[in-house]
C-alpha cells in the first residue's frame, strides 16, 4: 500500500526532498550555476528585446518559440532570486513573497519542468521540421527561413532556437531538481494554453502564425500529435537523467550522511521541544545543586556548634 501510495504521490517523497534544491548543483556548490543562470538570462534578454524590435508586440507573443525564451528567461532570473534570498537567510528562510519557501521551491521546480519540456518541443519541431523537410513547414529554402546570409536573422534563429535548449542541457545536468512523473500535466495544460491562444488569435485575424497550422486541415492535428509526443519525450528524459544523477548521489553518502540529510527538516522542526526540555533539565540541576549547597551549609553549622560544645563536655 505504501509503495502503491508513494506511485501516486504528486509531489516528492520525504527521501528525495533531503536531495532536492534549486540553488545547489550537484556537487553541493552554487558558483556553477549562478554564472550559467546569469549568462542564460542576459543572453535571452538580449535576444528578446532584438526580437521585439523587428516585430510588433502582437506577433511576439504569438509564436511558442517566445513564450518558451520567455520561460527560460524567467526561470534563471527566479532561481538567481531565490539563490540570494537563501544565501542571506542562512538556508531557513521562513516568508518569501508572502509564502513558505517550501512552496516557493515547489513553484521553481514546476516552472522548471515546464520550461525544460518547452524547449525540448521548439528546438527538436523547427531544426527538424524545417530543416529536414521545408517544404512540409511551407518554406521555400532552409537558408531563407534559417538566415544564413542575414546574421541579424541566424542571431534571432539561433538564440530563439538553440541557445535556450542548450542551456536548458547543461542545467539539467548541473542542478538537483527533480522531476515529478504527474507533472507532466503542466506542459500539457501549457501547451493547450498556447493553442487556445493561437486558434483564436488566427481564426479571428485570418493569418497563420505557421503555415501549416489552419486549424482546418489534416496537418494541424498532426503538428500538434508530434508536439505532444516531444512532450513526453522530453519530460521522460528529463526525468530519466534526474533520477540517474539521484541514485549515483545516495549510493555516494555513507549511511550516517544519508540519515542526516533526510531527516534534517525534521530536525529542525523539533529544535524548539528539544530545546525546551534542555531549559527544563537546567532548572532540575540548578534545584539540586541549591539543595546540595544548603544541606553543606547545614553540614557546617553543625560542625560548628560541635566544636562549641566539645570543650565544655571535656571540663
Amino acid at each position: 500500500l505504501k509503495k502503491m501510495m508513494r506511485s501516486f504521490s504528486f509531489w516528492l517523497t520525504p527521501e528525495k526532498q533531503g536531495y532536492f534544491s534549486v540553488v545547489e548543483d550537484k556537487y553541493g556548490k552554487r558558483r556553477y550555476l549562478k554564472a550559467l543562470r546569469i549568462i542564460t538570462f542576459l543572453y535571452l534578454l538580449s535576444a528578446c528585446v532584438v526580437c521585439s524590435l523587428i516585430m510588433s508586440v502582437g506577433w511576439f507573443f504569438r509564436y511558442f518559440t517566445h513564450w518558451g525564451a520567455m520561460l527560460t528567461m524567467l526561470c534563471s532570473f527566479f532561481f538567481l532570486v531565490l539563490s540570494h534570498v537563501q544565501s542571506k537567510w542562512q538556508l531557513e528562510p521562513r516568508k518569501f513573497l508572502g509564502m513558505n519557501f517550501e512552496s516557493v521551491e515547489k513553484i521553481s521546480q514546476v516552472l522548471f519542468e515546464m520550461t525544460w519540456t518547452a524547449e525540448c518541443i521548439i528546438t527538436f519541431v523547427f531544426w527538424g521540421f524545417v530543416c529536414i523537410s521545408p517544404a512540409f513547414m511551407g518554406f521555400e529554402k532552409v537558408e531563407v527561413e534559417v538566415g544564413f546570409n542575414d546574421p541579424v536573422s541566424l542571431f534571432v534563429n539561433l538564440s530563439m532556437h538553440l541557445a535556450p535548449f542548450l542551456c536548458l542541457a547543461v542545467e539539467i545536468c548541473l542542478n538537483r531538481i527533480l522531476f515529478c512523473k504527474w507533472h507532466i500535466l503542466f506542459p500539457i495544460g501549457l501547451v493547450c494554453l498556447y493553442t487556445i491562444v493561437d486558434s483564436s488569435t488566427t481564426l479571428a485575424t485570418g493569418k497563420n502564425t505557421y503555415p501549416f497550422i489552419t486549424y482546418e486541415n489534416l496537418l494541424t492535428l498532426v503538428g500538434w500529435v508530434t508536439q505532444l509526443s516531444i512532450l513526453v519525450l522530453g519530460f521522460a528524459v528529463g526525468i530519466l537523467i534526474q533520477e540517474h544523477k539521484y541514485r549515483s548521489w545516495v549510493k555516494s553518502c555513507t549511511v550516517p550522511d544519508l540519515l542526516e540529510k533526510m531527516t534534517e527538516e525534521s530536525t529542525i522542526s523539533g529544535t524548539t521541544k528539544a530545546s525546551d526540555t534542555t531549559m527544563l533539565s537546567v532548572q532540575m540541576i540548578v534545584h539540586i545543586l541549591q539543595l546540595q549547597l544548603q544541606f553543606a551549609q547545614f553540614v557546617c553549622l553543625f560542625a560548628q556548634l560541635d566544636c562549641l560544645l566539645l570543650p565544655k563536655q571535656r571540663s
